[in-house]
């Protein structure tokens, strides 16, 4: 006990106190530095976390070395909000008086939701070490039950309740939670892969030691949720494999952590490939930094039903994916993978990336000219670093979704017909015939004046938005292989 880490023998003691006979810590279970026996024991994190009578969650320690049972001094707490009384029966004339209080936190968007109080006027979570570790995100969503040692105090996690040690308690028991990650009730009968995405988004925030660890650092919360999904389906290097290929449209993201509707357009925050292999390029664990699924979560409507209605207009499909797991985790990483895809195809010249168009204001987006007809592009590379501008590139665009938008006008007057459409930016690997890489996520809207009336439209003669793409903007289909 006295080699032990001040954190591993505090557990130690609670666990004798509360009569549980056995504990488990990863980094004491699992053989450091084996490859083999790391690969075995995360694809039973599910197992461990989901039966594990209690979890203990060092949310306050920067390392093992600090313990859980940590001092309160007020220099470590943020200042309490401060309330003035215009009157008190026991105060004298002239006095002041004030009132301390605790603030309610029910949603913070990309970080997590304790929906617990604080003395300040920032969530407590914010503070916490524990609280930007990957790896403390997938245990928290499995466990059953945590007891989270915080900066100041302790709280209770479960899938019923949550409080704080003023016992003010928040029941859960009797609320709907369909597609609500923010609760520890994440999966089950109504899960989707629009929640998934959710958590891949709030997970790629966090802090990795080792960033190649990302899919082992979901593969427990991977594991439950394939249980929900549809018979047949498999995962993929952290996609679904019925969620192909609209799960595809992913791009990097920024630098909020807790705001999601100021976060979804924002793209400042660095992102890089993974210097180790770990799955091809076209899945975003491949891109070290913030992710975001790019189906236009910064609108009022759910998320969940603009997942699905992106779904619908999906303009191209899957014809295979083939790969090879890099262990015998089948959530964890890969040796190889490849996907061939029939759609849609364009080339673009002097791509620029979004934020760099955007420091010769540009707003994002640059303007090109396709046989007489206007397109608008906006490109975000899947990697960039804020002081290394990267020069125009050349690639081959692919659409994975299409829409038909309208700029409203009067009856039978010529107005542009625009089709917005979401893919893919490729670019050719060497001596290897239609094999391409994914180098970023490509928005490209196609203008076309035109004669057609909007009474006409309206009855449903209006073709699909492929079809306008195949006959009016001249683009050609055929078969690309992505690694």
């Amino acid at each position: 006990m006295k080699d032990l880490p001040l954190t591993f023998s505090d557990a130690v003691h609670l666990c004798r106190a509360l009569g549980i006979p056995y504990l488990w810590i990863d980094s004491l279970c699992i053989i450091q530095g084996d490859d083999a026996d790391w690969a075995r024991e995360s694809e039973r994190m599910a197992d461990v976390y989901g039966n594990a009578t209690l979890t203990f969650s060092a949310d306050g320690a920067s390392s093992s070395q600090d313990g859980l049972l940590q001092p309160v001094t007020r220099r470590r707490l943020p200042p309490p909000l401060k309330f003035s009384c215009s009157s008190s029966p026991t105060a004298d004339e002239g006095e002041s008086n004030y009132v301390y209080g605790r603030r309610v936190f029910t949603y913070d968007g990309k970080g997590d939701s304790s929906r617990v109080h604080s003395f300040s006027n920032v969530p407590p979570w914010i503070y916490e070490p524990l609280r930007l570790r990957a790896w403390a995100f997938q245990e928290y969503l499995l466990s059953l039950r945590i007891v989270h040692f915080a900066t100041g105090e302790l709280l209770w996690d479960c899938r019923t309740i949550e409080a704080c040690e003023c016992r003010h308690q928040l029941d859960f028991s009797k609320r709907p939670q369909p597609n609500d990650p923010d609760h520890q009730c994440w999966y089950g009968p109504t899960m989707s892969t629009s929640s998934w995405w959710d958590l891949v988004e709030r997970l790629s925030r966090r802090y990795l030691t080792y960033e190649s660890d990302m899919l082992p650092a979901l593969a427990g919360v991977a594991k439950v949720m394939s249980a929900e999904m549809p018979p047949g389906d498999c995962y993929i290097a952290g996609h679904w494999k019925s969620d192909l290929p609209f799960s595809l449209i992913w791009r990097r993201g920024g630098h909020m952590r807790y705001i999601r509707s100021h976060s979804y357009g924002d793209t400042t925050a660095p992102s890089h490939r993974q210097a180790k292999y770990i799955a091809p390029s076209w899945a975003w664990p491949s891109v070290v930094g913030p992710i975001y699924h790019d189906n236009d979560t910064h609108t009022k409507t759910y998320w969940h039903d603009l997942h699905k209605y992106w779904q619908e207009h999906v303009v191209c499909r899957v014809l295979s994916v083939s790969y090879e797991l890099a262990t015998s985790n089948p959530y964890g990483a890969l040796r190889s993978g490849s996907i061939d895809i029939r759609g849609l195809t364009l080339m673009l010249y002097g791509c620029v990336d979004v934020q760099d168009t955007r420091r010769n204001g540009r707003h994002g987006r640059f303007k090109v000219r396709l046989k007489g007809d206007e397109i608008k592009v906006r490109f975000i590379r899947d990697e960039w670093q804020p002081d290394q501008a990267a020069g125009p590139e050349d690639v081959l665009y692919l659409p994975i979704v299409a829409r038909r938008h309208h700029i409203e006008v009067p009856i039978k007057a010529p107005f542009y017909y625009v089709v917005q459409t979401k893919g893919l930016a490729l670019k050719a690997v060497p001596e290897k015939d239609n094999t391409f890489v994914r180098v970023g996520l490509l928005r490209v809207h196609f203008y076309r004046r035109t004669q057609w009336a909007l009474k006409e439209l309206c009855q449903g003669k209006e073709p699909r938005a492929k079809d306008v793409l195949m006959s009016e903007f001249k683009l050609p289909e055929r078969t690309v292989t992505i690694i």
